[in-house]
């Protein structure tokens, strides 16, 4: 594999196979992470995600997966949503708590290294920059207290017709977030979603290059999460009723805002690339069309700026890549 490609994927995939559609129970998601992390391609997995609110049920599942000190298990917490203030601080807080009780738990086999939160519905529908900051603080104070290591955080906004005001709001107040090794408080960052089974929420080429752009500008590092799970963006024909954005397409597009400074409509038009082939990893560099970004732009990009994806799958995008000839296939054996 060629050092580009590397540098594209590592640590690109958080493993959700607890969530839909895959759904799988504690016992056979962990013991799929733990078998793909101590694989040939386990360097391209990041964090394993899981339900917040369900983390107290993780304690025997992971000590029958054989994570310890010498191999924990990197979580990050998904917070259960809420759709006003005060019931998802509340909410919120009691996750915390129990993000807690299962560090002293297990002690040094397990770290949640960050939690990941939807902005409540009523502040995405306020706009209120003062209470969207608030909230940002608070999620940042919880986060530094319940967690080990890094204490990033992440929030969504979801669908609605003031999408783009919403983000807007939020994506400014977490201006400015600190680089990773450069403060113990972790990171704030942008969580953008990319699919789901209704084509409402599947956000159009422009809403995604809006939200690259936007957290560009900002020095805001970006997440993605659902639907990323091939290569290139397959139109709603090909992807059985709904479009799908390709993971390729989208962190190649992020990569390429960052190191070469494209405007919106040039980030569109990567996002919007249906060929995977049109992309090319060669010895130095990424190349699609007149762009190019080396191995150090990339794996800066990728540090400092466009930090992955949450999949159920692991396998569908490995297997992807190796259909394109770009990583060696996994044997039956292996999987």
């Amino acid at each position: 594999m060629n050092a580009t490609l590397r540098a594209f994927l590592a640590g690109l995939i958080d493993y959700a196979g607890l969530f839909p559609p895959a759904s799988l129970g504690w016992e056979e998601a962990l013991r799929r992470y733990a078998r793909a992390r101590a694989g040939r391609d386990g360097w391209i997995l990041g964090r394993f995600l899981a339900p917040a609110a369900l983390l107290g049920e993780m304690e025997a599942p992971i000590r029958r997966a054989g994570f310890d000190r010498a191999t924990p298990l990197r979580l990050s917490a998904i917070a259960g949503a809420a759709e006003d203030e005060a019931g998802a601080r509340a909410r919120l807080e009691e996750e915390g708590r129990t993000i807690r009780l299962l560090h002293e738990a297990l002690g040094p086999d397990v770290a949640v290294e960050a939690i990941e939160a939807k902005l409540p519905a009523s502040l995405a529908s306020s706009g209120d920059a003062g209470r969207i900051g608030s909230f940002v603080d608070f999620l940042r104070e919880l986060a530094a207290g319940a967690c080990r290591g890094p204490s990033d955080i992440w929030i969504e906004v979801g669908a609605s017709p003031n999408w783009e005001i919403a983000a807007a709001a939020l994506i400014d107040q977490m201006r400015g977030s600190p680089s990773p090794g450069r403060s113990p408080s972790g990171r704030a960052g942008f969580k953008l979603r990319c699919g789901g089974a209704a084509p409402a929420v599947v956000p159009s080429t422009p809403t995604v290059a809006f939200a690259i752009a936007s957290c560009r500008d900002a020095g805001v590092p970006i997440k993605c999460t659902a639907g990323l799970h091939h290569p290139a963006r397959r139109a709603a024909g090909a992807a059985g009723g709904t479009d799908e954005h390709g993971f390729l397409s989208v962190f190649a597009a992020a990569i390429f805002a960052e190191a070469l400074g494209w405007p919106r409509d040039r980030i569109a038009e990567c996002v919007s690339e249906t060929d995977a082939r049109a992309f090319e990893f060669g010895g130095a560099s990424l190349v699609w069309r007149e762009g190019s970004a080396t191995e150090s732009e990339i794996a800066g990009a990728r540090r400092e700026f466009a930090s992955g994806f949450g999949s159920c799958s692991f396998e569908e995008p490995r297997d992807d890549l190796a259909a394109l000839g770009w990583m060696e296939p996994i044997e039956d054996g292996e999987r």
